[in-house]
């Protein structure tokens, strides 16, 4: 093990130069760190992400293709942060903060509510719909659930890890999706943001033309998750993923209701995965498993 210290991370050489001037808020050593930076002085809140050089325009390009997208798109497409500077020889992009509180925060707060769900369902069907805009890179492909398995094993005893297999084998198997539609990449209740019927979303990295579905389908499980953690009931998440596909279908999102659910019930093994290693939650994950074999929205 080496330890890393934030100022001297030999990946990321900008971020000592903003630790001075900013705060912290995430930090994978090597690879990324995101630092909050004072006001621009008209109480608008700004942060610099912070990557190995060279892959600063890369994040620019899809910002400039969520711009292109807005443009063309109708009422109702969400907003996200600008580009206020960037560098790509640093590894540096300042981003504008992002309006209302995050998926995340009103969750914890209120496990269940359905607004601020159905606000979001609305936003990414204008999302999923909107014209694709030229030269935009195809988003991420999910990797194989399957990988887990070994990750996991040490962690659990013999039971324990059978009940994954058997929750594996009958997960419904990834769709070929069709038409691809512009996409998040990495949607989960962090990197979304509500202020009433406003909706914004953040980090970017992986935006891009692909499934719908998993957009819809990976936010879901993470609904469903916040339920759990906060009172280890199924049912509100549950109420939050039923507001969220409705209004999803209603505004007329592409996504269909069995390919999210089955976007879903991947989505909610793989948070099992994740979480039976950290010992705080990990009583959540035979829940986690049984919705994932539900394998319904």
């Amino acid at each position: 093990m080496e330890v890393i210290e934030p100022r001297s991370d030999p990946c990321l050489p900008a971020l000592a130069r903003l630790l001075g001037a900013g705060e912290l808020v995430a930090y994978r050593p090597t690879r990324r760190a995101v630092v909050r930076l004072p006001d621009d002085g008209a109480g608008h809140g700004r942060f610099a992400k912070v990557l190995r050089p060279g892959r600063a325009a890369r994040i620019v390009a899809r910002h400039h293709a969520m711009e292109a997208a807005a443009s063309a798109a109708g009422p109702g497409f969400p907003s996200f942060p600008r580009v206020l500077e960037w560098s790509d020889g640093e590894g540096l992009v300042v981003l504008s903060g992002a309006p209302g509180r995050s998926l995340y925060a009103l969750v914890r707060q209120d496990p269940g509510a359905t607004g601020p769900a159905t606000a979001v369902g609305r936003a990414l069907a204008c999302l999923h719909v909107a014209p694709l805009p030229s030269g935009l890179r195809a988003a991420p492909r999910a990797r194989p659930l399957d990988r887990w398995m070994p990750r996991i094993a040490p962690f659990v005893d013999a039971a324990t890890l059978a009940r994954y297999e058997s929750v594996l084998v009958g997960l419904p198997p990834a769709r070929e999706a069709g038409r691809p539609g512009l996409v998040h990449g990495d949607l989960h209740d962090g990197n979304v943001f509500v202020r009433d019927d406003e909706v914004a979303l953040i980090d970017l990295d992986a935006a891009g033309a692909g499934d719908p579905a998993i957009d819809v389908g990976t936010l879901a499980a993470h609904l469903v998750l916040r339920g759990l953690q906060a009172g280890g009931d199924p049912g509100p998440g549950r109420r939050m993923v039923l507001s969220l596909v409705r209004a999803y279908v209603e505004a007329g999102g592409p996504a269909e209701e069995p390919a999210i659910g089955g976007a879903c019930a991947r989505g909610l093994f793989r948070l099992a995965c994740v979480y039976v290693v950290r010992p705080r939650w990990r009583g959540a994950c035979p829940a986690l498993l049984e919705e994932a074999a539900r394998s319904d929205p």
